[in-house]
């Protein structure tokens, strides 16, 4: 048999069924995509792939390297603490 390829969205919004799924969804009862910046199917799947061949639990994917650097130095970095990077 071949590979099964998952879709790809392209789209920036993604519409609900109904008016009940949207509420559920935005008071987060719900899990479905809103809005392809902050989850996006495509990216879901991406993620899922990735951590999957890494043996890991979850996996995060970002639209650049740094946006990717941006998402991780807080998290690691407290308040009055210094990072050092070079050119």
């Amino acid at each position: 048999g071949g590979a099964v390829v998952p879709p790809i969205y392209q789209t920036s919004l993604l519409t609900f069924a109904n008016y009940a799924d949207m509420a559920d969804t935005s008071a987060g009862r719900r899990k479905q995509p809103i809005y392809s910046r902050g989850d996006n199917p495509t990216v879901r799947e991406f993620e899922a792939r990735v951590a999957a061949l890494e043996g890991a639990e979850a996996g995060r994917g970002f639209p650049s390297g740094m946006a990717g650097i941006s998402a991780t130095l807080p998290a690691f970095a407290g308040a009055g603490e210094r990072t050092l990077a070079v050119r």
